[in-house]
């Protein structure tokens, strides 16, 4: 979760596996329709980096209280929704890795 620059924004960091953050894009359409969000979903790979986001973000202004309960509603449906998606696929890529390489 993030509030800032007159937004606040949930995501999920991926580091140092750009494998996972691959896996997850090669299904974005069916994460972007899952997630079914209004917003625009951001895709970021950062090139040159160990570690990879997915974010989306929402309008609000910390100073505009009657907001607020619109504003933390988003937050809590699209982190919940963003635990749901992601940790499954996360979860279904975990074990194909666990089955590649079983030690």
């Amino acid at each position: 979760m993030q509030i800032r620059e007159d937004t606040v924004g949930c995501e999920i960091y991926i580091p140092y596996s750009k494998e996972l953050y691959k896996v997850f894009l090669s299904c974005k359409s069916e994460i972007e329709k899952e997630l079914g969000l209004a917003e625009a979903i951001v895709w970021q790979e950062l090139p040159g980096k160990k570690a990879s986001r997915i974010r989306a973000f929402n309008d609000f202004r910390f100073d505009d209280t009657e907001t607020w309960p619109n504003t933390f509603a988003w937050l809590i449906t699209t982190c919940s929704e963003f635990k749901k998606v992601f940790a499954r696929d996360w979860t279904n890529w975990s074990q194909q890795q666990h089955l590649a390489d079983p030690e």
